[in-house]
């Protein structure tokens, strides 16, 4: 729908405070390893501080915005100019990561870009709330909730695993 546009999809992770990567097909190698664990806070480029700020963080040229200054020359040099990040809510209103869509040439989103973005967000929010449901079902299952320890049910799994790999 939008051809000229690269975008990305980093998860959040409150506890530790950053982000790492999600989705990013399209970005560089050299990006997304420059992404594996954005800090959430102010100043943080346009993702950071997205997640931070809970609301949409446009940055219309990466080389003036004092937000890139630190990180301004490895994206420069990809040739990414613009980005525009959205932080990912889900039910709660928490943030769950953030959807961004970064631009060639240094410009700010269209009526268009901001369509797009909003149904992705949407999506993805649905999706993370999901995972992050399942994971919690997950754990209930293995865990007992007041201890955090492993219950019967882990344990019989831990053993039936043995013995397997002792057959």
């Amino acid at each position: 729908l939008s051809p000229s546009v690269i975008c990305s999809v980093l998860r959040a992770d409150l506890e530790a405070n950053f982000l790492y990567p999600l989705a990013g097909p399209s970005l560089p190698a050299e990006i997304c390893e420059a992404t594996s664990q954005v800090p959430i806070g102010p100043g943080i480029g346009s993702c950071g501080t997205a997640a931070y700020r809970g609301e949409a963080v446009v940055v219309t040229d990466i080389a003036t915005d004092p937000l890139w200054a630190p990180f301004k020359d490895g994206f420069l040099s990809h040739g990414l100019r613009a980005c525009w990040s959205t932080p990912i809510k889900g039910r709660s209103g928490q943030v769950l990561g953030t959807f961004a869509f970064y631009y060639r040439e240094p410009r700010e989103p269209n009526t268009l870009d901001r369509k797009i973005v909003e149904a992705c967000v949407h999506l993805c929010a649905i999706a993370i709330d999901h995972d992050n449901a399942q994971s919690r079902i997950l754990k209930l299952a293995y865990r007992d909730p007041q201890t955090d320890l492993p219950n019967r049910a882990a344990f019989q799994q831990q053993t039936c695993n043995i013995l397997k790999q002792l057959s």
